[in-house]
C-alpha cells in the first residue's frame, strides 16, 4: 500500500509541476510587450560601390536604424551601431557604422568564407522574405570583410550554386565599417511582396556583447523581428538551369585506377520552386563526425555532412528520417517549394537494383504561428519494405513560448502487427528563466526503417529548465544553473532509466569558462536480453567538470573535460581534451585527445584512446593545403588534401587517403568541380 501510495503522489507530483511551469510561461509570455517599430525603406538611383566606406550618396538619404539592445539583458550595448537600409531593382543595399571606444581591440582573424565567426568582431542581417516569423536568411561580415552565409533552407556550400552576394568592410579612427549588398536573385520571395521581417545583429568580442535591433532572448524568436516596409519589387525573376559537372580521378598505389563523371542538376522555376537532380554523386571526399568512445546507452547520432542532403534540409526535417544511416546512391532528385503558407518537398535517391528510399512533405502555416506537416517516408530493399506516416504541429502562440505535437505509425510489408509513436511538449525562455516539457510514447511495433526507436514499446518525460544572468561587460560575463529530469519506462520492464540531471557554470572576461555538472539514476542494463532473463540495474551517479580557455581565439582555443563515477554498472572515467595552435601566420594545427577507462558487466573492463592531430596552411583565403592524422583502436589513418573553392569558375579536391577509413588508404583522389 506504501509503494502505491509514492506512486501516486509521484504522478501528481510531475503533473502539478508540469501544470505550474506551463502556466508560468503563459502569464509571463503574455506580459511581453510586442515591439512594433518599423524601418520605411527607401529606393535608390545610384547603388554604392561595395567596398566598405560609407561614403556614397545613396547612404545620405538611406533608411537609418540605431540603438541595438543587449541579448537576454536589455539596455542599450556598450558601443553604439547605426546601420542604413537601401534598395533598387537588383536588389538589397546594408550599410553599418559599428562604433568602438578601443579600436585597436578589434578582433578579426577568419579569412575563409562561410567558416565560422564566432571569434571575431561581426555584423549580421536578418531577413525573413516571406514575413512568416517562421525562418530567416542570415548574412554576415566580419571586420575584415569575410563573408558567411546561412540559407533558411539549407544549401551545397558551392558559392555559385546557392547564389553570391558582395560585402566588405574598413577600419576607421573609432571602430569600423562595413557594407553589403544582397542581390534579388539569390532570396525567394512572394510576387507583390512589399514588406519583409528584419534584424541586425553585432557582436563585440572584446565585451562579448552580443545586440539586436529588436529585443530578444535568442536568435529564434522571429515573431519579434521588425519590418522592412515600403517595398515594391519587380516579380521573382526566371532562374536559368544550374549545372555542377566533375570528374574525379582515382589512382591507387600499387593497385588498379578508376574514373568517375558525374552532375549536379538544379532548375528554379515558378514563383518559388526548385528542381535539384544528381546521377553519381561522390561523397569519398566528404568528411563524416568521427564517433565518440565515450560509453552510451543508445546508438549515438551523428549529422549527415553529405550535400544532397544538406539541400534543403527544413523540407524533409524529421524525427522518423536519420539520412546518415542511408547509403551513397547512384542517382538522387528533389523537387521543393513554396507558394503563400504552403510548403512541399518530395525526395528520393536509388541505387541501381538495390534500395529506394523517399519523402513526401507537406506543410502549411496556419495562425498564431503554428505550422502543420504531413510527411510520408519510405524505404524498400531486399530486406525490408517500409512507410511511415507522420504529422507535426507546432508553434509560439505568444512570445517566449512554443509547443509541439506529434505522431507517426509505421506499415512494414509481411509483418504481423504495425506500430505507432506520439509524443508532445512545450517550452519557455525568457530574459533568465526557461523550462522544458515533453512526453512520448511509442508502440512496439513501431519501425521506421529509415530512422530510430531506442526502446520500442516505452513510455517517457522529460521536464528541465535553467536559469541565467548575462552581464555582458564585466569579470564574470554569464553565469547560471540547469536542471532536468527523465523517465523511460514499459509494461515489460517497469522503468528502464531515471535520471536527474544538475549542472553549474560561468563564463569570464578573460576568455574562459567552466561547468560542472551531475547526473544520477538506475538504469536496466540487459534491455534486449531473452525473454525469461533476469533484469538487473545499473545504479549509475557521475560526475562532468570541464573548463574552456581563450574561447575569443578561432586558432588558439581549447578546452579539457573529465567525467568519472558510476556509469554502465561500474566504475568509468573519461577525458576529452583540445587545442589549437598558431605557430605561424596562415599555419593552424589543432591536437584532439579522447580517452575512456570503464569496468562493467557488459563490457568487462576496457581502455580505449583516441586521437587526431590535425594541421591547416592558407595559401589564399579560397585555397588551402591540410593535414589530419587519426589514431584510434583500428590503427593510424593519414589524410592530405588540397582544396580550391571559387566564387565562379572551376573547384578543385585533391584527397590523399580515405577520412572514413579505419587506417591510412594509398589512394590518391583528384576531383574536379566545374559551374555554369
Amino acid at each position: 500500500m506504501t509503494a502505491i501510495i509514492a506512486v501516486i503522489l509521484h504522478k501528481c507530483f510531475l503533473v502539478v509541476t508540469l501544470l505550474v511551469l506551463l502556466v508560468g510561461c503563459i502569464c509571463v509570455g503574455m506580459a511581453w510587450a510586442e515591439d512594433t517599430k518599423e524601418l520605411v525603406v527607401v529606393r535608390t538611383e545610384s547603388p554604392p560601390t561595395i567596398d566598405g566606406a560609407l561614403d556614397d550618396a545613396c547612404w545620405k538619404t538611406a533608411a537609418r536604424g540605431e540603438g541595438l539592445i543587449l541579448c537576454s539583458v536589455g539596455g542599450l550595448a556598450t558601443e553604439p551601431t547605426e546601420f542604413f537600409v537601401c534598395y533598387d531593382k537588383s536588389g538589397f543595399y546594408f550599410g553599418f557604422y559599428c562604433h568602438d571606444s578601443q579600436p585597436d581591440k578589434i578582433k578579426a582573424t577568419q579569412t575563409e568564407r562561410d567558416a565560422s565567426l564566432s571569434s571575431d568582431d561581426y555584423i549580421r542581417v536578418y531577413l525573413d522574405t516571406y514575413h512568416l516569423h517562421r525562418t530567416a536568411d542570415e548574412f554576415s561580415v566580419n571586420a575584415i570583410g569575410t563573408q558567411r552565409d546561412q540559407r533558411k533552407r539549407g544549401t551545397s556550400e558551392k558559392i555559385s550554386w546557392k547564389g553570391d552576394w558582395q560585402a566588405a568592410a574598413k577600419r576607421v579612427a573609432d571602430g569600423w565599417t562595413a557594407e553589403m549588398q544582397i542581390p534579388l536573385s539569390i532570396l525567394n520571395y512572394p510576387a507583390g511582396a512589399t514588406s519583409m521581417g528584419f534584424n541586425v545583429r553585432r557582436f563585440e568580442q572584446r565585451l562579448g556583447e552580443k545586440s539586436y535591433w529588436t529585443y530578444l532572448d535568442d536568435d529564434d524568436q522571429l515573431a519579434r523581428y521588425r519590418d522592412l516596409k515600403g517595398l515594391v519589387f519587380p516579380p521573382p525573376p526566371r532562374r536559368p538551369l544550374q549545372m555542377m559537372p566533375y570528374l574525379l580521378r582515382t589512382l591507387t598505389l600499387g593497385g588498379a585506377h578508376s574514373g568517375r563523371i558525374g552532375v549536379d542538376m538544379k532548375q528554379p522555376f515558378g514563383e518559388d520552386n526548385t528542381a535539384i537532380f544528381t546521377a553519381y554523386p561522390d561523397f569519398g571526399t566528404i568528411e563524416n563526425a568521427v564517433k565518440s568512445i565515450d560509453f552510451s546507452y543508445t546508438a549515438q547520432r551523428y549529422s549527415d555532412n553529405r550535400p544532397f542532403f544538406q539541400e534543403a534540409a527544413s523540407f524533409f526535417s524529421s524525427p522518423y528520417l536519420y539520412t546518415t544511416d542511408i547509403p551513397d546512391f547512384d542517382y538522387g532528385a528533389k523537387v521543393y517549394g513554396r507558394r503563400g503558407g504552403m510548403a512541399y518537398g518530395l525526395m528520393g535517391c536509388t541505387s541501381t537494383g538495390q534500395r529506394r528510399d523517399s519523402v513526401v512533405s507537406l506543410g502549411y502555416d496556419l495562425p498564431r504561428l503554428t505550422t502543420a506537416r504531413l510527411m510520408l517516408i519510405g524505404r524498400k530493399d531486399d530486406a525490408v519494405d517500409n512507410k511511415v506516416g507522420s504529422f507535426l504541429l507546432g508553434g509560439q502562440p505568444i512570445p517566449s513560448t512554443s509547443w509541439w505535437a506529434r505522431g507517426a505509425r509505421s506499415f512494414t510489408a509481411g509483418a504481423t502487427e504495425n506500430g505507432s509513436d506520439f509524443g508532445a511538449g512545450f517550452g519557455y525562455a525568457s530574459k533568465h528563466y526557461s523550462c522544458e516539457g515533453s512526453f512520448g510514447r511509442v508502440s512496439t511495433h513501431f519501425n521506421p526503417a529509415d530512422g530510430y526507436v531506442d526502446y520500442p514499446g516505452a513510455s517517457n518525460y522529460n521536464i528541465g529548465g535553467g536559469y541565467e544572468v548575462a552581464q555582458p561587460g564585466k569579470r564574470v560575463r554569464a553565469k547560471g544553473f540547469e536542471f532536468g529530469h527523465s523517465r523511460t519506462w514499459d509494461p515489460s520492464h517497469g522503468i528502464i532509466g531515471r535520471s536527474t540531471d544538475f549542472g553549474v557554470g560561468a563564463d569570464f572576461a578573460d576568455h574562459t569558462s567552466w561547468r560542472l555538472s551531475h547526473s544520477w539514476g538506475p538504469h536496466i542494463a540487459n534491455y534486449d536480453a531473452d525473454p525469461g532473463t533476469p533484469y538487473y540495474w545499473n545504479s549509475d551517479s557521475d560526475y562532468t567538470a570541464s573548463y574552456g580557455f581563450r574561447t575569443d581565439d578561432l586558432y588558439r582555443s581549447g578546452g579539457l573535460s573529465y567525467r568519472w563515477g558510476q556509469v554502465g554498472g561500474g566504475a568509468s572515467q573519461a577525458i576529452d581534451c583540445s587545442c589549437g595552435f598558431l605557430p605561424m601566420k596562415r599555419f593552424s594545427t589543432n591536437i584532439s585527445v579522447e580517452g575512456a577507462h570503464r569496468s562493467n558487466p557488459e563490457e568487462g573492463t576496457i581502455s580505449r584512446w583516441l586521437g587526431i592531430v590535425g594541421a591547416r596552411y592558407e595559401l589564399t583565403p579560397e585555397k588551402s593545403l591540410a593535414a589530419r592524422l587519426l589514431h584510434q583502436e583500428g590503427g593510424a589513418n593519414l589524410t592530405l588534401s588540397y582544396r580550391q573553392q571559387v566564387r565562379q569558375g572551376l573547384d578543385i579536391f585533391a584527397l590523399f587517403g580515405d577520412y572514413n577509413a579505419d587506417h591510412t588508404v594509398n589512394r590518391l583522389s583528384i576531383k574536379l568541380i566545374a559551374t555554369q
